[in-house]
């Protein structure tokens, strides 16, 4: 039982760490397209995009709108990715405990 949380746990720590990643992907790329001048920015901005929330409190010039679109649509897709992922190992865990 302890060992199917900690599995459980580590695998939604690799998960974080991969939108984590994911965001600052995004952010970095914001940056590189001089879309904001500092990171911290652009990281919010990526985040706020990313978990799909949209604040609308930072925004993006009219021509690269559609790009934060995709980073929305990008993290909507990875954290359906990540809860079936979640769900398996759950189930897979479960399983092999029955026997």
């Amino acid at each position: 039982m302890l060992r199917d949380s900690v599995a459980l746990v580590l695998v939604m720590l690799i998960l974080a760490i991969g939108h984590a990643v994911e965001i600052w992907m995004w952010a970095v790329a914001f940056l590189q397209l001089d879309l904001f001048i500092e990171l911290e920015s652009a990281l919010y901005f990526a985040a706020v995009s990313y978990t799909t929330l949209g604040f609308g409190d930072v925004l993006i010039d009219p021509p690269w709108r559609l790009l934060s679109g995709a980073a929305a649509a990008n993290g909507l897709l990875l954290f359906g990715m990540s809860a079936a992922l979640l769900l398996e190992v759950a189930k897979g865990l479960r399983l092999s405990g029955s026997r």
